[in-house]
C-alpha cells in the first residue's frame, strides 16, 4: 500500500460519503487499510483513505493497544472541555513530529461495514487518533492546527529518558 505524502493536494480536500452497501472497492480498501495499520505493529495508530489516495470518508484506528476499527462516515458529535497536549506523528509527514493540543474525550458516531450508525465513547491517547483521522478526512492537517509546535526525533528520545 502506497502512503500518500504532503504536500499531495489529496491531503487538504475534504472527503465524499460512503454510500452503503459497500461496493466491493470501498470493502477492499478498508479491508487493506485495516491490515496495513496492524501490520504496523503500533508503529502508527491510524490510517485514512486521502492517505491511500482515496478522497472518502472511510479510516481505520487503533487505541494503541488491541482495538482495531474500521470507520465509515465518522463525524465527532461531542468534544470535552479538557486538552490534553501530546506528540503526534504522521504517516504523511515522515519522520516529522508535533505537539498537539487536543480534547482529552470526544464521542463519535460512525457507520460500521454493514451501514449500522453506532457511537464510541474515547478518551485519552484513543481520542486523539480519532480526531487526527477524522481531521484528515475534513482536508485538516496536524501541521495547521492552532499552536502546533514542531519537534524532532531526537528531542522524543529525550522526553521518554
Amino acid at each position: 500500500m502506497k502512503i500518500v505524502v504532503y504536500p499531495d493536494k489529496i491531503l487538504e480536500q475534504k472527503t465524499e460519503q460512503v454510500r452503503f452497501p459497500l461496493s466491493k472497492e470501498d470493502k477492499d480498501l478498508s479491508d487493506e487499510m485495516f491490515k496495513y495499520i496492524k501490520n504496523l505493529d503500533h508503529l502508527a495508530a491510524g490510517l485514512a483513505a486521502p492517505q491511500v489516495g482515496v478522497s472518502k470518508k472511510m479510516c481505520v484506528i487503533s487505541d494503541g493497544e488491541n482495538i482495531f476499527m474500521k470507520l465509515f462516515n465518522p463525524k465527532i458529535d461531542f468534544f470535552s472541555g479538557d486538552t490534553l497536549e501530546m506528540t503526534e506523528g504522521c504517516l504523511s509527514f515522515p519522520n516529522q513530529f508535533y505537539i498537539i493540543n487536543r480534547s482529552g474525550k470526544v464521542r463519535i458516531k460512525y457507520q460500521n461495514e454493514k451501514g449500522e450508525w453506532k457511537k464510541v465513547n474515547a478518551s485519552g491517547f484513543f481520542a486523539r487518533v480519532i480526531q487526527h483521522e477524522v481531521d484528515h478526512l475534513n482536508g485538516i492537517i496536524f501541521t495547521n492546527k492552532k499552536g502546533a509546535i514542531k519537534t524532532s526525533l531526537e528531542e522524543l528520545k529525550n522526553e521518554k529518558k
